[in-house]
């Protein structure tokens, strides 16, 4: 804005010396006035035009960027929920393979029990090993005919159901 009164008074200082019409000094002096106006007029014209360019590349500058921030939020709202999906896999996965110790615990303990069975019914059977294969009858009853399938046939037939 003081670049544009300044200009305004260079051109009426001009127009004064034109109308009074003066010779030598003033007449230099207008001409001096009017090479600075048309200068500054130039430089006026270039500095806008500066602007302008660095106005639109700013523009650019800015839409690029808010397309990048965008660009960069999705990608992280993606990856969240990704995360959250793979997390809660985990969770379910963790869940699973808890459930799958527990139960196999529970099953060692199972067997465990069966071997301590079968070891101490089995040492202390009596010489043809009935009383033996009645304590694995009567405490497993299902694994009776894969423990001795035959026991269907002989003496330890009588405690199969």
């Amino acid at each position: 804005m003081a670049k544009a009164s300044k200009l305004e008074e260079y051109r009426q200082a001009m127009e004064g010396l034109h109308v009074a019409g003066c010779c030598g000094e003033y007449a230099q002096a207008y001409e001096q006035l009017h090479a600075d106006l048309k200068e500054s007029e130039a430089n006026v014209l270039y500095l806008t035009k500066k602007l302008d360019d660095a106005s639109a590349a700013q523009k650019v500058t800015t839409e690029a960027l808010d397309e990048e921030t965008k660009s960069g939020r999705d990608e992280a709202e993606n990856l969240m929920r990704s995360l959250k999906a793979s997390e809660k896999g985990r969770n379910e996965a963790e869940t699973e393979v808890a459930k799958l110790l527990t139960e196999k615990k529970e099953l060692e303990g199972k067997l465990e029990n069966v071997e301590v069975e079968f070891v101490a019914t089995f040492h202390n059977t009596d010489a043809n090993g009935d009383y033996g294969i009645a304590r694995i009858v009567s405490f497993h009853r299902h694994w009776a005919h894969e423990i001795y399938p035959q026991l269907g046939e002989g003496p330890g037939a009588r405690y199969c159901g």
